[in-house]
């Protein structure tokens, strides 16, 4: 029997893989690693604005003879949107059931294992409006805050109402 019975019990949890994203500077999302298709970075031209769509839809891209939505994943969570000036988008691609979608973000920061029990409730922690995007948040030292999106909510059309997009 283990002297530290902590130690051996951490280390037979399962981490499960999550994506990084760097929204703005003071918000990170993470994405589970099974849910995310590619990370691509795009220069702006090849994106092709469509009009009168919701403002935080930046447009479609061809990525690999697929046509995607791409949205500015900061301004669709009512904060500052990606700077206009920007030359390149860092995007995540999200992919369930054959439906995708882009979230172009400020900055792709790596993968980062978390354990599914350190997921908290989001409720009374984050502003209401993000809450139906989110499985919840992790909370690491010293004082970082992760919010854990829940893919299946961008794709589900929560969003599409609002910004005229239809995923098929």
């Amino acid at each position: 029997m283990s002297q530290y019975p902590e130690l051996l019990l951490s280390s037979l949890v399962q981490k499960e893989a999550y994506l990084n994203l760097q929204v703005n500077r003071s918000t990170q999302v993470i994405l589970p690693m099974t849910q995310t298709q590619e990370v691509v970075v795009r220069e702006k031209e090849k994106i092709t604005p469509i009009p009168n769509m919701g403002a935080f839809v930046l447009g479609l891209l061809n990525q690999r003879s697929q046509v995607v939505w791409v949205i500015d994943l900061a301004a669709m969570f009512n904060f500052t949107p990606l700077n206009s000036e920007l030359a390149t988008y860092n995007i995540a691609i999200i992919s369930i059931n054959k439906k995708s979608l882009g979230l172009a973000v400020e900055e792709i920061k790596g993968i980062k294992q978390i354990n599914p029990e350190e997921i908290q409730s989001p409720i009374g922690v984050v502003n209401p409006s993000l809450v139906p995007y989110l499985k919840g948040c992790v909370f690491q030292k010293p004082s970082s805050m992760y919010l854990v999106l829940e893919p299946q909510a961008f794709l589900s059309g929560k969003i599409y109402y609002n910004s005229g997009i239809n995923i098929r």
